[in-house]
């Protein structure tokens, strides 16, 4: 007998405007951090307030994306990250800007941006490229 995930990820209806919201929420906070080496930022993927496919309302307090949640947005990437030593492992596809990524949390650095949760963290962190951040959780 093969074990089953209790859970599954749940097509998200907000999860295509999300990455503009962002941008466009936190444009002056993240233009006012720079970062070092090869760190990006990351803002979570929060499913809190939002609707699934299926129309089942996610609670406005939800907060599980926000602390344990792997699917993030690089809003912010620092010179360094752009080296082909950096982008090494990665092969002919680089993150950028704009991707949703899988981020290793547990070795990323966590804290508040406006109303988000952000991370920062090497983008050796990085473990998958997606093309939806609901697509994981």
């Amino acid at each position: 007998m093969s074990a089953r995930l209790a859970s599954a990820s749940i097509p998200m209806l907000a999860s295509e405007t999300q990455a503009a919201e962002i941008f466009d929420e936190l444009k002056n906070e993240i233009d006012g951090i720079e970062l070092n080496g090869t760190d990006a930022l990351f803002i979570a993927y929060d499913r809190a307030g939002t609707k699934t496919a299926g129309n089942i309302i996610i609670p406005e307090k939800y907060t599980e994306d926000q602390l344990q949640g792997k699917a993030h947005l690089i809003v912010k990437m620092a010179e360094g990250c752009f080296t082909d030593e950096a982008m090494e492992r990665f092969g002919k596809r680089r993150p950028k800007v704009g991707d949703w990524v899988v981020l290793d949390v547990n070795r990323s650095f966590g804290f508040h941006l406006g109303k988000r949760i952000a991370r920062m963290g090497e983008i050796a962190f990085i473990r998958a490229i997606i093309t939806r951040p609901d697509l994981v959780f």
